[in-house]
């Protein structure tokens, strides 16, 4: 997996080879762009270099004109308006592009602003809880990205700089899991809940990897901030949202419970049997995949545990 740097700088002190920058659209080169553009990559595979006015999602690649730099991306990010006009879906579907337009032109290390600063600017905390996983997730398909450094610039550098290098500690998809006991109650957790779900005629839930990073982050964030709820209220995300800002496409449910303060595996699971509405997610029908987030403090773990399906 690439190694994830946040900077404070422009990316052409970077020392990469592929740079990225935003424009508000690819066309502002005008027919010198589309006569050297070598691909452009879309959210949407709609993408062609004759398209005089591509979307926002769109990334194309052309020589770099200055620097160390051998490869510059161009992308056209969307924009934040109410963050409910499916932002965070394509901000996660630009970086997918850019990525895979990196690898595309034998890229090894990338350097790229956030993509999200507008305007209007995306909330700096939403942004990051976009972009880290987002960026993890495509790196790993590419072994030979070696890197890929956010470069931050004006008068919220330091600010976004902590808000990034937070998201980037606190993501599963990056690191690791938690702690062993953490782990092993995670599973603990799923292997109580497949008993129930089989004493109901229903099938068994296979561990999934998306969702088991996307509940330990909301587990690590709850913990961390000092809340209690399914929405997020630091990132405005729902479980849906966290989702897919680490696997974009893909997913058509996803249901969440949460508890806290309750010890064991079998009295976290007695605790969401004993409530109408967390008993309907555990013996959901429509579903295939599971995944926990433990964080143990003392004696009041908190917990999220996701189920979801795909199509």
């Amino acid at each position: 997996m690439a190694r994830l740097r946040v900077l404070i700088g422009g990316v052409d002190a970077a020392g990469a080879d592929v740079v990225v920058r935003a424009t508000t659209s690819l066309d502002y080169q005008g027919q010198r762009l589309l006569q050297f553009a070598r691909r452009v990559v879309s959210s949407d595979d709609e993408a062609s270099p004759d398209m005089p006015n591509p979307k926002r999602g769109q990334v194309a690649v052309v020589p770099a004109s200055a620097g160390p730099a051998r490869w510059t991306i161009l992308a056209a990010p969307p924009r934040w308006t109410t963050g409910g006009a499916g932002e965070r879906e394509l901000l996660a579907a630009t970086w997918r592009a850019v990525i895979d337009a990196a690898a595309s032109c034998g890229g090894r290390a990338v350097a790229t602003p956030t993509l999200s600063s507008g305007p209007p600017a995306f909330p700096a905390e939403v942004a990051a809880a976009v972009t880290i996983p987002s960026i993890f997730a495509a790196t790993r398909q590419y072994p030979s990205i070696e890197s890929v450094s956010i470069c931050l610039a004006g008068t919220h550098a330091e600010r976004d700089r902590e808000i990034y290098t937070t998201a980037a500690r606190g993501n599963p998809s990056a690191p690791a899991s938690g702690s062993a006991a953490e782990v092993g109650m995670e599973a603990e957790i799923e292997r109580v809940v497949n008993r129930y779900r089989a004493r109901n005629g229903l099938p068994q839930l296979g561990t999934d990897a998306t969702l088991t990073a996307a509940a330990r982050i909301h587990s690590r964030h709850m913990h961390d901030r000092g809340f209690f709820a399914h929405d997020d209220p630091y990132t405005n995300t729902d479980c849906m949202s966290r989702v897919l800002a680490i696997e974009p496409l893909g997913w058509r449910l996803v249901a969440e419970n949460l508890i806290q303060g309750y010890e064991t595996p079998r009295a976290i699971v007695d605790g969401w049997v004993g409530s109408p509405d967390h008993d309907k997610n555990l013996l959901l029908d429509d579903v295939r995949h599971i995944g926990t987030g433990v964080v143990l403090d003392g004696r009041r773990p908190t917990v999220t545990q996701l189920y979801g399906q795909r199509g």
